[in-house]
């Protein structure tokens, strides 16, 4: 009976490992949860057990629009089946305080839909009520957030595994984008998501066409260049996911017996980061390798300065290849040129301008609890109707004026707090000798982040790429001895 016992929960923990690897490899993927309304589902069981979740109010919540949201209520189930394995021992080694910071986090984000819709006056009821559904699923969404990071930091596998995980969703994002560029449309996955996955996942590649309006281009000398993108809608949001993968190849870089993979694979990742063209991407990637020398150096018994040398040279080679195959788009990019300061590059600028008038507005009118989680977009849509700007409300391009406008002082103190608590605990391991290679790699990828996030959205409100920044913490801090874990 106890070798019985012990069968079930080496299966458990193996199924456990696995789905957390599977999330972290497909984080940044656009899935799609076909399953839900299928041809092939039989329509009794439709409108039987599925039918909760095919229906028009849950297929309107955003987070729903997601496979990973099936993923983590799946990794819940697994990890309650595991006899919530690894919780207690949070315990023991201070992670309890990174766990209550994010959760009261979390919860003051749910807290901040009940007054959603109290500012600005003028709304039509018709749009609170919009605004109020919006909110609600961000706060939920919030909360499967929240869920998965528990689970990584109490019971997740190791990290050498999830670089691994990170690595190849960065591979498979870098083959599409490099391919997208290359012939300027789709990768045409059209007839795998058609066949293949018909009766499962649904994998959402966006078709583009340089040509079109509202395209994401490079526009040098009237031609416009389509942007990388892989299985995202946007080039900055594949940008952020291969930061995240090239930061993780990092851990590759210290190990001598994958040294030269990494560099394989640091060619490829680059390149495809390079076909974005996103500004913040590149700087977030400088600044995960500054933070992973600089960790390096302070917490490696060794620190790894030939490697390092060599990767810096590696970067500069490629980028300098690129710079010469590309110098009008990347020109104009940088600002230079006719083009670089007209149409589609002005535009961006000027909208961002205008949204960070908007942050600093919803601040200063709401500086204790924030206008509410999600309905950013929806009081700068608000502000602009009695505004000339021929733009629609969005997400301001910083996750720190983003922060405090949606949950104000309160919230911008518990991310604080979750920061703090994690760089606590990061000093904790090295003070014990446990800060491993895997786990600056880890870190790196997350203070990418964090610089990313002076210039975008998306690790805040983004569902995606919420649960891979948080994960990615979360796992940075589960120290690797097993014993202090299981």
């Amino acid at each position: 009976m106890g070798r019985v016992l012990n069968f079930i929960n080496r299966g458990l923990t193996l199924l456990l490992h696995g789905l957390i690897l599977w999330i972290f490899l497909t984080a940044s993927w656009w899935w799609r949860p076909r399953w839900i309304y299928a041809d092939w589902v039989p329509s009794q069981f439709n409108a039987g057990l599925l039918q909760p979740f095919n229906s028009a109010p849950y297929l309107a919540d955003y987070y729903a629009r997601y496979a990973l949201t099936m993923f983590i209520v799946l990794l819940i189930i697994l990890w309650a089946l595991n006899f919530f394995r690894g919780a207690m021992r949070i315990l023991d080694d201070g992670r309890i305080w990174w766990v209550m910071a994010l959760t009261l986090l979390t919860f003051w984000a749910w807290f901040s839909t009940s007054w959603v819709g109290d500012y600005p006056a003028g709304m039509t009821s018709d749009y609170v009520s919009q605004m109020v559904a919006v909110s609600s699923s961000q706060a939920t969404q919030w909360l499967l957030t929240l869920a998965f990071a528990v689970v990584v930091i109490c019971a997740g596998p190791p990290q050498r595994w999830i670089l691994v995980a990170l690595v190849g969703g960065m591979l498979v994002q870098a083959s599409l984008g490099i391919i997208q560029s290359a012939f300027q449309h789709t990768a045409g996955l059209a007839w795998l998501d058609d066949s293949l996955l018909k009766v499962g996942l649904g994998l959402r590649e966006y078709t583009y066409d340089p040509a079109q309006s509202g395209s994401p281009v490079i526009q040098s000398g009237g031609i416009r260049y389509l942007r990388a993108y892989g299985l995202t809608p946007h080039p900055n949001l594949l940008a952020g996911g291969l930061v995240m993968g090239l930061a993780a190849t990092l851990g590759l870089w210290w190990r001598e017996s994958t040294r030269r993979i990494a560099g394989l694979i640091t060619v490829v990742g680059l390149w495809a980061l390079l076909l974005t063209f996103s500004r913040a991407g590149l700087g977030g990637y400088a600044v995960a390798i500054g933070s992973a020398v600089a960790l390096g150096f302070w917490a490696l018994p060794r620190p790894q300065w030939r490697e390092m040398l060599t990767l810096g040279l590696l970067v500069v080679l490629v980028s300098g290849l690129f710079y010469l195959m590309f110098r009008p788009l990347v020109d104009v990019r940088a600002g230079q040129g006719e083009e670089g300061t007209a149409s589609v590059e002005e535009l961006s600028v000027q909208a961002r301008a205008v949204y960070l008038d908007h942050a600093r507005q919803m601040i200063e009118d709401n500086p204790i609890k924030g206008v509410g989680i999600g309905a950013f977009p929806w009081v700068s849509h608000h502000y602009l109707q009695s505004q000339s700007f021929d733009l629609q409300g969005d997400n301001v391009h910083r996750v720190y004026y983003l922060a405090a406008a949606e949950l104000g002082i309160i919230g911008w103190g518990l991310v604080l707090a979750t920061f703090v608590s994690g760089a606590w605990l990061v000093w904790q391991r090295r003070q014990q000798r446990q800060l491993t290679p895997e786990a600056i790699a880890l870190l790196a990828g997350v203070i990418g982040w964090l610089a990313i996030g002076w210039f975008e959205f998306f690790p805040w409100s983004l569902f995606t790429h919420q649960v891979l920044f948080w994960g990615v913490f979360a796992a940075a801090l589960k120290p690797e001895d097993i014993h202090a874990t299981n």
